[in-house]
């Protein structure tokens, strides 16, 4: 049964959860409300009738009806972004209850499901930006609406990232994983950085992090397509370079997107990795020592034909993984390599005191940033195995790929 099929055999239930949640998180939206169910029902069924190839266009045309009613209902774009995001909320417990006896269909339905909401979102968001233009031509606005105006799509723009960011991180058994993602303050507009942490098979865990040349609307989206691109290829079992050569294929010429691919075995605490051109990860070891993880090579996008490589590491207990953009580490007027020692000399004298991979995290982003704003948009993610991991011992092996 496909997605949009079950949509429709569950209608009904997905429409009450919808407007329970809805109606939850705008309570205070009382203009609205009581139109709450007719907007509801409106949009999925677009989204129910839509065939996969005009899906993108009949969005952006329900979503620009959709934000004109909203605007004129006082809403802001996020409240109005939030709408058409909290659906993937209602419509995965669906999927789940569905699939729940099949363990293997589940995993391809919500595979798709994740590919058919990121898309859903973004065709809504480039409606709204769409409109925003629509309102410079038509009103040759002023100075103060051109202000407005763009701190409307920043806002959007920012919320669609953060939609296309984990909502939340897995618990893994003898792994800590901490995250977090900080948008640029003082950019008219943000940028593509991201990072994602995937469940794989056979004690698996995937860890990403990329940053798409570029700012604005356009890079979201370039964000949101590799990103969903990515997580139906590592959850095929491909190895990182196989999933690096297979998001190269779906690449425009125009587009540049740098990006790391890691999977990290937690039976045999090893790692393997392919780096399309991103900062190198470092490799924390229990003993202080910080090693960049070799092999990096050119990024994603472009003509040129390339083919990743597959590389390998130890992950032993009381070690760190570090992942980050490069907006941690490029500031004005201070060298690149002044700000990797840095960071290393944080990470290193923070490796014998037994932190969490939280309090890691926190310490990277006030010691790198200084209490300062960022400058440019900051991702950062860190995969620790505690000290204790150490009983179940720990196997460095060669790659198999």
């Amino acid at each position: 049964m496909k997605l949009q099929e079950i949509m429709s055999h569950h209608r009904q239930a997905i429409l009450d959860r919808w407007v329970a949640l809805l109606k939850e998180t705008h309570t205070s939206q009382v203009l609205w409300t009581g139109e709450i169910e007719v907007q509801v029902a409106a949009f999925l069924d677009v989204l129910i009738a839509s065939p996969t190839e005009g899906l993108t266009e009949n969005v952006r045309k329900a979503a620009s009806a959709l934000s004109a009613q909203q605007a004129a209902a006082g809403m802001s774009p996020t409240e109005t972004a939030t709408f058409v995001l909290s659906l993937k909320r209602t419509v995965l417990p669906v999927l789940e209850a569905t699939f729940a006896q099949d363990p293997r269909a589940l995993a391809n339905e919500l595979r798709d499901a994740y590919l058919y909401f990121d898309q859903v979102a973004l065709a809504t968001f480039g409606a709204y930006v769409a409109a925003r233009d629509e309102v410079i031509r038509r009103q040759a606005a002023t100075m103060a609406e051109q202000t407005r105006l763009l701190a409307m799509e920043r806002e959007v723009i920012e919320t669609l990232q953060r939609h296309l960011l984990p909502a939340r991180l897995p618990q893994l058994p003898g792994l800590e994983i901490a995250a977090h993602y900080l948008p640029a303050e003082d950019s008219g507009q943000v940028g593509g950085d991201w990072y994602d942490v995937l469940t794989l098979p056979e004690a698996r865990v995937g860890l990403v992090m990329g940053d798409v040349a570029g700012k604005g609307i356009l890079a979201a989206a370039v964000m949101g397509q590799v990103r969903s691109a990515l997580r139906a290829y590592a959850t095929e079992g491909h190895s990182p370079a196989v999933v690096l050569d297979r998001l190269q294929r779906l690449m425009e010429p125009d587009e540049m997107v740098t990006a790391v691919y890691v999977t990290v075995d937690l039976n045999q605490w090893t790692l393997h990795y392919a780096n399309a051109g991103h900062l190198p990860p470092l490799l924390v070891k229990p003993d202080g020592t910080v090693q960049p993880l070799p092999g990096g090579q050119i990024p994603l996008g472009g003509q040129l034909t390339r083919a990743y490589r597959t590389e390998a590491a130890g992950l032993a207990p009381g070690g760190t993984l570090v992942l980050y953009t490069d907006g941690l580490v490029e500031v004005r007027g201070n060298s690149l390599d002044d700000r990797m020692t840095l960071l290393q000399e944080t990470l290193a004298a923070a490796a014998d005191s037994r932190a969490s991979a939280d309090a890691l995290l926190a310490r990277v982003l006030e010691t790198l940033l200084e209490g300062r704003a960022a400058r440019d948009d900051v991702a950062l993610l860190v995969a620790r195995v505690p000290p204790q991991e150490g009983a179940r011992g720990v196997h460095a092996s060669g790659s198999p790929f």
